[in-house]
């Protein structure tokens, strides 16, 4: 057992240091935030986030927030806003769906094989959807099941789309279950 607890840890520490990059290499990331090629400008961000806890990509990203071009200064201040909040998301979900957003459950709905509530949404964490999602505004949320899935408290939701009736949008809990689609519940 120490023995494989051992090899993990060295296994950690190797896969931490391989993804260390250089300062040129960041570098040429937030150059990339303003390339012509919109997949070019997203792996740069990408990348970018995978960083998080390095300095001297916080300390570029600063400077980069400030940025004539437009597209990099976005960017950066995006991805710096995702610096500060990352606490409040569990990445492994955050992959899986497209929009995140921190909540709080207005009133909780009825439905057949759906429970739906109804929240308010407090800041938008990720919204990789041409939806227009902003603080101030509800949302319908479902999961499976007659239990309510989303706690009164304020927390992340992991959302999926579920459909479109009309210009209401609707919305299902990761997997539509509150174990995955509700995380960072605030108990205050």
């Amino acid at each position: 057992m120490f023995i494989s607890m051992s090899l993990a840890c060295l296994a950690a520490d190797g896969a931490k240091s391989a993804a260390a990059p250089s300062r040129d290499e960041i570098s040429a990331w937030i150059k990339d935030l303003s390339s012509e090629k919109q997949s070019v400008r997203d792996e740069a961000e990408k990348n970018l986030r995978k960083i998080a806890d390095s300095s001297a990509s916080a300390e570029a990203l600063k400077a980069a927030a400030g940025s004539s071009d437009a597209e990099t200064a976005v960017r950066s201040k995006r991805i710096l806003k995702w610096y500060q909040i990352r606490g409040l998301v569990d990445p492994e979900r955050m992959k899986q769906v497209e929009i995140v957003v921190r909540v709080k459950v207005s009133k909780y709905l009825h439905g057949d094989k759906h429970h739906w509530q109804e929240v308010a949404v407090l800041e938008v964490i990720q919204n990789l959807t041409d939806a227009e999602i902003k603080p101030g505004m509800t949302l319908q949320v479902s999961n499976l099941g007659w239990k309510k899935a989303m706690p009164a408290e304020e927390c992340t939701a992991y959302l999926q789309d579920y459909r479109a009736a009309g210009t209401q949008k609707y919305y299902r809990l990761l997997n539509d279950s509150g174990d995955e689609g509700v995380s960072h519940v605030d108990k205050k």
